[in-house]
């Protein structure tokens, strides 16, 4: 039997695993859902058509392939870069897409995934042709026929074809060819037999029955390897339904041809509408259009038993004339007839009793942001933060103490018993996660004429404003700046200026454009609106003081302008002619971004302190050499610049300009003397902490050093915090369509370029010594699970060459200080994700495991009375001597 002390010790060790189940956990464990991401159709498509799978494939806007799982989730499955398929001609198949081009032997071949495969034929082609079995025939530019097997194997069936019809029937393949021979082939090439016939020109071939242009029928005989003439001098437009039937249509009406001696009607629809034949394995059917009235004749059952009483009749009605109509199986294995528009809404009915069995829109909200113009804005607070912070002020406001402590003990109470009543959702416990981290995309929609407000959680609409601008140009919208993230937005219209409630899109002020106003600038709880000549503020200064804005002048030119107090006009105080085109310019973010030290501690005690003025003007010029500019923005004095090599060749569409805290970060690509994507960094810093503000001090030290990145970046931003205590990271978008972290810590120009010494290691956050290529990191890859299609800013895609509104990243702090949103948005994709630079340091999972801690309480507890008396004992037995000793 084991000691009571044994026992004691094993319970301890239990305890301490139990106690570590209650810990901080990162944040994909303490919510659902960190990133979302929604795929745009780009509409309107057209060019229409379903595969086996029933993936629907369409060309968008953007003329690029699309497919779609309509039928069920009307989800994107895949979009195909129209330069893998440009200038080829495309034949759709039962289950594939093919293209060629004309006189060149290469196939390329996409599936119902998307994949895309390419295949040589060794002989140059003149056109494509389908066979029922998955095989493909290739008319080569010399007339030759060739058939190709599902194995890519060629096989050659004739030469000199001027024309050929194919009858994919019974296993076989029959072709008549130029009308004067009948070949039959096996699935694999092999031909059985060749043989000469006399027929007209052959319209249709199938189910052994060959019609002719003038409406003549013939039926191949199998034994005699010889088609027989069935007789038809009355029935005209036949179309071939099997081997026994053909159906034949007039202006007036339908008729169903029986044809086993001669052609005989045995069954009329008087209509005067246009139809359809479908027909699978197991369904034969007719569809009688008339308008948005579909009546469908099921001839399955007729076929079976040659009894006219037999053929099933139903109709549905549309909603709407649907300019496309396809037919594919549904979901529950059911032939639907599927009608859609050119925005892919519509609906979709069965074809086995015309029962609606949906209606199709798309999953996710497909609105799209005019001129690529992009805000993200803070989630409206909920009614229960709302609710806390108020009667947090209540009781902080009042001055009695006891008062405090009454009302709190009363709120207590309160809570206490509805919580009580309400003892059903004791265990349900609620993520707060949608209110925490969700923030709000903000675009204008010139289709709709609404801003929209998505979620940047799930990309569900939040809300949408009525709609504005009508008659009217857009031209671009911000947020003003406030404290609380709640400011209202600025929408900018060519002959009005409105602004909208950030938290449901209502108008809150309608004001004309009379001044002509292409720009608004946030200034603090109000804004300024720029035009081609000055500043203006609606009304004048509430906070007193100067207010310093910077212009851009025909592109070369930079001035500052300053509205005094007690104007609301500006009047320019500088003006900095650079001589070269601005490519690209930047500005500290003075709304979210935050910095919590103003130093960095070295290693023998001193401190380098940082140059932080938020009036910095960075500006990259180019004309022979790349030149960078840094100006102060309300004296217009230039405070540093540099030129690079005047070898080096630039791609101008290539450049990307950040400023944050006491750093500048920009990027571009050289073509010559290599292709490189460089990386520039520049810190700044002042020689000594003085009395003088940040904006009056001067720039003392500065530290550059150039990077190489392995991929091209094609946008940049940085990350911000609530506080400005975590870390901050360089976010790229590359050339392959990832979003990239880079933390600024490597992107330090301080890195020296010899091993460190001890003393160094000190002097700055994890400094390494200089490596001159940045390596790419997976883990530093943030759309790790999602494809993102990238697009440069001067329009041109990397994954697609067709024009479009550029992307951009939009970056939002979170209440939380290790967390940040981090969202790509255009035209193609809009992504979110949260972004921790420092780890999840303040989260805690929501429900806390609650039912753990207070297990591992009553563990203790139950422990303590169980030991409590061995414990007693065993203190008194220590009291009383040992005499036997």
């Amino acid at each position: 039997m084991k000691s009571p002390k044994y026992i004691i010790q094993l319970l301890i060790v239990n305890l301490v695993l139990l106690s570590n189940c209650v810990h901080a956990v990162l944040i994909d464990k303490a919510f659902t859902s960190t990133e979302s991401i929604n795929y745009l159709f780009q509409t309107p498509v057209d060019n229409l058509h379903i595969l086996h799978n029933d993936v629907l494939v369409a060309k968008n806007a953007a003329q690029q392939w699309i497919g779609i799982d309509v039928l069920n989730n009307n989800l994107i499955q895949w979009k195909l870069n129209s330069d893998v398929i440009k200038d080829y001609q495309l034949l759709f198949t039962h289950d594939k897409i093919l293209g060629w081009k004309l006189n060149e032997p290469e196939i390329v071949e996409i599936d119902t995934n998307g994949g895309v495969n390419f295949a040589d034929t060794g002989v140059r082609i003149g056109h494509l042709y389908e066979c029922e079995y998955g095989d493909v025939f290739v008319l080569t530019s010399d007339n030759s026929l060739v058939y190709i097997d599902q194995n890519k194997v060629s096989h050659q069936v004739h030469p000199n074809v001027s024309n050929f019809v194919v009858d994919c029937h019974q296993g076989y393949i029959y072709l008549i060819i130029d009308s004067t021979f009948l070949i039959k082939l096996s699935t694999k090439g092999e031909k059985l037999y060749e043989k000469e016939v006399s027929l007209g020109s052959i319209r249709e071939f199938k189910s052994g029955i060959a019609i002719t242009q003038n409406d003549q029928i013939f039926r191949l005989d199998h034994r005699s390897k010889a088609f027989k003439r069935i007789d038809n001098d009355e029935f005209g437009n036949l179309v071939v339904i099997d081997s026994s039937y053909l159906y034949s249509q007039s202006p007036q009406d339908i008729k169903v041809i029986n044809i086993e001696k001669k052609a005989k009607q045995v069954h009329g629809i008087k209509t005067t509408s246009n139809v359809q034949y479908y027909s699978t394995t197991l369904q034969h059917l007719l569809i009688v259009s008339d308008g948005s009235l579909r009546q469908v004749y099921d001839l399955t059952d007729f076929l079976y038993t040659h009894d006219t009483k037999s053929i099933k009749k139903f109709q549905f009605k549309l909603k709407q004339n649907y300019p496309y109509q396809l037919i594919a199986t549904t979901p529950n294995f059911q032939l639907g007839y599927v009608a859609l528009d050119e925005n892919l809404n519509g609906e979709v009915f069965s074809l086995f009793d015309g029962n609606k069995m949906k209606s199709i829109k798309p999953t996710k909200p497909q609105y799209s942001a005019d001129k690529g113009i992009y805000i993200i804005v803070d989630f409206p607070e909920s009614d229960k933060i709302k609710s806390e912070v108020y009667n947090l002020a209540k009781e902080s406001n009042n001055g009695l103490v006891f008062t405090n402590w009454l009302h709190r003990v009363i709120r207590h109470l309160n809570e206490l018993g509805r919580y009580i009543v309400d003892y059903k959702h004791w265990f349900d416990f609620e993520d707060s996660s949608l209110d925490v981290f969700n923030k709000l995309i903000v675009f204008y929609d010139s289709k709709e004429h609404k801003v929209i407000a998505l979620n940047s959680y799930d990309g569900e609409v939040a809300w949408e404003s009525f709609p504005l601008g009508l008659d009217s140009k857009f031209i671009t919208l911000k947020q003003l700046d406030t404290q609380d993230g709640q400011g209202e937005i600025i929408v900018i219209f060519a002959n009005e200026v409105y602004k909208l409630y950030s938290h449901n899109g209502s108008i809150a002020q309608i004001a004309v454009n009379d001044g002509g106003y292409t720009s608004i600038v946030p200034v603090d709880t109000f804004y300024a609106l720029e035009n081609d000549h000055k500043f203006i503020i609606p009304q004048k200064n509430p906070n007193g003081g100067k207010l310093y804005f910077a212009k851009t002048v025909n592109n070369n030119e930079i001035d500052g302008h300053v509205i005094l107090s007690g104007s609301t006009e500006s009047v320019q105080t500088w003006s900095y002619n650079f001589n070269e085109p601005i490519v690209a310019q930047a500005r500290i973010n003075n709304q979210d971004s935050q910095v919590s030290t103003i130093g960095i501690p070295k290693s023998d005690k001193s401190v380098l302190y940082k140059y932080l003025n938020r009036n910095l003007i960075g500006v990259l010029t180019l004309e022979d050499q790349l030149k960078f500019h840094l100006l102060d923005g309300i004296s217009g004095e230039l405070l540093f610049q540099q030129a690079h090599n005047k070898s080096e060749l630039i791609d101008p569409n290539s450049i990307q300009l950040i400023i944050d805290d006491n750093w500048i970060v920009y990027t571009y690509f050289t073509k010559q003397p290599r292709l490189e994507q460089r990386i520039n960094v520049i810190d700044l810093f002042t020689n000594k902490k003085d009395k003088k503000t940040q904006e009056e001090s001067k720039v003392g030290q500065i530290f550059t050093e150039s990077f190489i990145y392995p991929e091209r970046i094609l946008d940049l931003s940085s990350t911000q915090s609530k506080y400005g205590i975590t870390l901050k990271s360089i976010i790229a978008y590359t050339e392959s369509g990832n979003l990239v972290e880079i933390p600024k810590f490597i992107l330090n120009s301080r890195r020296p370029q010899h091993q460190l010494k001890p003393g160094e290691l000190q002097d700055d956050f994890r400094l390494t010594p200089y490596e001159p290529i940045i390596p790419k990191n997976n883990y530093q890859t943030i759309n790790h699970k999602y494809q993102l299609w990238a697009i440069e800013q001067n329009g041109r895609s990397s994954v697609s060459s067709t024009p479009s509104s550029s992307s951009s990243i939009l970056v939002k702090p979170t209440d939380f200080e290790s967390t940040v949103v981090v969202c790509l948005v255009n035209d193609q994709v809009r992504y979110c994700s949260l972004v921790q630079p420092s780890l999840s340091f303040d989260l805690l999972n929501p429900k806390f495991e609650k039912l753990k801690l207070v297990g591992t309480i009553v563990a203790l507890f139950v422990v303590f009375i169980v030991t409590k008396p061995y414990v007693a004992n065993k203190k008194l037995k220590s009291q009383w001597l040992d005499y036997k000793k």
